[in-house]
């Protein structure tokens, strides 16, 4: 009797494991559809030209075809001028970079101000850092730059999930709340070489904090 009361067990367990596996489905696309239309960004371009004023904090990381390097980044943005910092293990030590619509000035760990017009290339020249600033800014808040195409996909939620813009993908990820809005706490962009993998430059951004 024990016997045939086991088996009566082990078979409803069965048949209530098969059932469970057969109503589970899958609620995650195994890919989502690449989009181009610009208006799901309307109401956060608006919020971000709206800001007077704003400050990012993060961890930094690039791997350029010349190695790896990382830095804790400070960047505030206040009077239509920015201000960004890097410090931390950087060849160069502790830097600061201030730009605006008249220029770039970059001062170095020695006090040396070097000056340009472009933030990349002032920054990919001194530091060996070619990394699109002025497109970073966009972003970061999760919106295309302006006037320059760009492709798109969202994450099951609806939230960004994949830009690509000007020969980079960025990647967001771990949305997270900052100052009553939820922003990815994880951004990596790749920018891949034309012609050779081994030129590509990666960028990972850790973020800390959001202030608005």
């Amino acid at each position: 009797m024990s016997k045939l009361c086991s088996k009566c067990v082990t078979l409803a367990l069965v048949l209530l494991l098969s059932a469970c596996a057969t109503r589970v489905p899958s609620t995650v696309p195994s890919d989502q559809p690449w989009r181009t239309d610009a208006s799901i960004f309307s109401k956060q371009t608006a919020y971000y030209q709206g800001l007077s004023n704003w400050h990012y904090r993060a961890k930094v990381g690039i791997t350029t075809p010349q190695g790896r390097e990382q830095a804790s980044m400070d960047w505030s943005f206040a009077d239509q001028a920015n201000s960004i910092r890097l410090y931390g293990p950087l060849g160069l030590g502790a830097v600061l970079i201030q730009f605006d619509d008249f220029g770039v000035v970059l001062s170095d760990n020695k006090g040396v101000r070097h000056r340009g017009q472009n933030v990349q290339e002032l920054l990919d020249r001194i530091i060996g850092w070619p990394i699109p600033v002025e497109s970073l800014v966009n972003w970061l808040f999760l919106v295309p730059h302006e006037n320059s195409p760009f492709r798109y996909r969202l994450d099951p939620s609806g939230r960004l999930q994949t830009l690509e813009q000007q020969g980079w993908r960025i990647e967001y990820s771990m949305y997270k709340e900052f100052n009553q809005q939820f922003m990815p706490r994880k951004i990596t962009a790749v920018r891949l070489h034309k012609d050779s993998a081994d030129k590509a430059v990666k960028v990972r951004l850790i973020s800390k904090d959001w202030q608005w």
